[in-house]
């Protein structure tokens, strides 16, 4: 699947020191999840990227200990982290600045 920058929005306010990403789209619309740690890691000279997550609310459709182990949410996720690394206009990390469509979270 394609992503693009419709298909998630950075949420503000929720944690300091991580960024926390809303899925806007698709099945995991609504989840919300955090970025610990983002890693390339070189390969059989190819790159590959590890990640580590945190699932910071979910929808009633999926569990969090269900989403913790998909092999095809977290692919999802890769998608994402992917799209953003490779966009200079976004960002994974605190330095004080997020893209122009961070959203405030507030769960009701």
């Amino acid at each position: 699947m394609m992503i693009t920058e419709t298909d998630f929005t950075y949420v503000d306010g929720l944690l300091q020191d991580r960024s926390v990403i809303k899925i806007s789209t698709g099945p995991y619309s609504g989840i919300i999840f955090a970025v610990n740690r983002v890693q390339p890691i070189e390969e059989n000279d190819r790159l590959r990227l590890s990640y580590d997550i945190s699932i910071i609310d979910s929808t009633s459709l999926f569990k969090k200990a269900w989403l913790e182990t998909s092999r095809d949410f977290l692919n999802y996720v890769g998608d994402i982290i992917v799209y953003i690394l490779s966009r200079p206009d976004k960002m994974i990390g605190n330095d004080g600045t997020t893209n122009s469509d961070s959203k405030q979270y507030s769960k009701r």
